[in-house]
């Protein structure tokens, strides 16, 4: 199945777009779905333990399957704000 993959942050820089676009089997899980996007995307192989993903608007664990016409996010971890 083809799946729209929006990203975000820092995974917008490395894809090059807010969308990637990737082929996966029908049965794909969502740690299946990181190890394709590794191995499009080489340099995420280091930080790809740290993305959250989600699914329909929601966080998944890694065994969760997916779906055509799934929304799915890949959300890189963030830090910062300020002090109040």
């Amino acid at each position: 199945m083809r799946l729209e993959v929006q990203v975000f942050a820092s995974l917008k820089d490395i894809v090059g777009a807010p969308v990637a676009l990737l082929e996966v089997p029908d049965d794909c899980s969502v740690e299946h779905l990181l190890n394709v996007f590794a191995e499009v995307y080489p340099r995420l192989r280091d930080g790809i333990g740290s993305i959250r993903v989600a699914i329909n608007e929601e966080y998944v664990p890694s065994e969760a399957l997916l779906c055509e016409g799934d929304r799915v996010a890949l959300i890189p971890p963030v830090s910062g704000g300020c002090d109040v």
